[in-house]
């Protein structure tokens, strides 16, 4: 399988992957953010415990399907060899479901991690978990409620309009009488400047 050697690439040489991803971020990163960028991410990663647990249990479950893989893409493949091969396969990862497995694998992660002293590994992140809001719960009112809380909106919105209505007819009517009372103004000024010409 591709994915197995390429995994058991890394893991085999995991302090050359380190060196190769700082030498790119501190050489080509200064020039090109996004590859700074990028090789500081995937430092970040490889130096979590979370990478290190991924990558020996993907590895496990690797060891125990590539012998059903070999079989498979054989070309004179065996039928009874390939069942045999799958059941067998099926039962052990059954059996990775265990705890005991588990802790193995946990002491094989731990036992990686101590072997790269001069690397310093993230732990595992606790995550919080937020409080859902709870919404107030619904009543069902009967129908004849409905009518009559809508019946009353309507009642409630005509008397606001009709409110509203008079408020505006109002102030139409104060800017008339404004503008009358200006024009009489005008008149008398004007009458006056008249009379005082003919005087």
């Amino acid at each position: 399988m591709s994915q197995d050697y390429a995994l058991q690439a890394v893991l085999d040489t995991f302090d050359s992957v380190i060196y190769t991803l700082e030498q790119t971020r501190d050489t080509e990163g200064r020039n090109d953010h996004s590859v700074g960028h990028l090789g500081g991410c995937l430092l970040n990663y490889l130096f979590s415990k979370r990478f290190v647990m991924t990558a020996i249990t993907f590895k496990t479950i690797f060891d125990v399907l590539s012998p059903s893989n070999t079989i498979l893409q054989s070309s004179d493949l065996d039928l009874f060899a390939a069942i045999h091969s799958i059941s067998n396969a099926q039962s052990k990862i059954n059996n990775l479901r265990q705890d005991a497995i588990f802790e193995s694998l946990m002491t094989k992660v731990d036992d990686f991690i101590s072997d790269k002293e001069e690397f310093i590994f993230s732990d595992l992140q606790d995550k919080r978990i937020r409080s859902k809001k709870k919404m107030p719960e619904t009543i069902e009112l009967p129908i004849y409620l409905h009518t009559e809380i809508n019946s009353s909106l309507v009642s409630e919105y005509e008397e606001e309009k009709e409110e509203d209505d008079d408020e505006e007819e109002e102030k139409v009517e104060e800017t008339q009488n404004n503008k009358k009372k200006e024009l009489l103004l005008s008149r008398k000024k004007i009458a006056n400047v008249d009379s005082i010409k003919t005087v």
